[in-house]
């Protein structure tokens, strides 16, 4: 789908069948340039949110959290993108 169409944002967990969210940062990062990514994590691991985020992630999320956060990091997010 990301080879097909620009999206405005993805929000995505770090693990996933398949494909580690550091090698989809990398997919997306060739393929969509534009797209800001948001990872969420079961890990509260400090280096791999500064590793994603050296690769271009918007941000990084450690669950638990509550929708009031995600909602504010993706208008924070969105913002952002309109700015540029």
């Amino acid at each position: 789908m990301l080879r097909s169409k620009e999206y405005d944002l993805v929000v995505t967990d770090i693990t996933m069948p398949g494909m580690s969210g550091e090698a989809l940062i990398g997919f997306i990062k060739t393929n969509s340039p534009g797209t800001p990514v948001i990872f969420i994590s079961g890990s509260k691991d400090a280096e791999l949110a500064r590793r994603l985020r050296v690769k271009g992630a918007a941000g990084f999320l450690s669950k638990p959290f509550d929708l009031g956060e995600i909602r504010e990091r993706v208008a924070q997010t969105l913002k952002g993108r309109r700015r540029s």
